[in-house]
């Protein structure tokens, strides 16, 4: 029903700030890993010559 719809709504605006709040925490950390490990492929010259083949 409409009413079910708008309280699904309003319970789902009060969840997202923390739910936003909770993502980004947890992202953070798994982004700059990524970032780090990126950055050791390219040092590393087997990963370097590997994808300059391809």
């Amino acid at each position: 029903t409409e009413r079910e719809k708008q309280e699904d709504l309003q319970k789902w605006a009060r969840g997202w700030k923390g739910r936003q709040k909770a993502h980004r925490k947890a992202f953070k950390p798994v982004h700059e890993e990524f970032l780090r490990l990126i950055g050791s492929m390219r040092q590393d010259s087997a990963w370097r010559r590997r994808l300059g083949d391809e």
